[in-house]
């Protein structure tokens, strides 16, 4: 983070700017949620895999668990994005929405609209991405 003279604040994001974010990321939530939730109540009228009694049935059998194990693996990345979401919201709450949680500088508005959820600047996010380094820093749940 950068030395700033005593006594002064940095003003991450406008008022204005953060209310259209929380507005956003609120409208996102709700659009998850709602898929979820239509994800699970698909799962539970799908025909539940019984035994294989052949080879055709067998094949079937094989491509309904995958079927389901891509179903598991949608679902969790639609939690993992809701509770990015979450995690924005409280920081918005907090007042560190727009601060990258790596070096502490603004998160540009243009990273900011694109994936509102961010929680790092675009040149922490590139270096976290790079083989090797694993310094990412994971919120603490609740």
């Amino acid at each position: 983070m950068r030395p700033r003279p005593a006594g002064t604040r940095v003003i991450i994001m406008r008022a204005c700017d953060t209310r259209r974010h929380r507005h956003r990321l609120h409208g996102l939530r709700r659009r998850l949620r709602a898929v979820l939730h239509r994800m699970v109540q698909e799962e539970a009228l799908a025909d539940p895999i019984g035994f294989a009694e052949d080879v055709g049935e067998l094949c079937d059998a094989a491509a309904a668990v995958q079927t389901q194990e891509d179903a598991v693996l949608r679902r969790q990345c639609i939690l993992d994005e809701i509770h990015e979401v979450e995690a924005a919201l409280e920081r918005i709450q907090r007042g560190t929405y727009g601060r990258c949680e790596r070096c502490g500088g603004p998160i540009g508005q243009s990273r900011m609209r694109a994936v509102p959820f961010t929680r790092f600047c675009l040149g922490c996010e590139q270096e976290l991405e790079r083989p090797g380094v694993s310094e990412r820093i994971v919120e603490a749940a609740g």
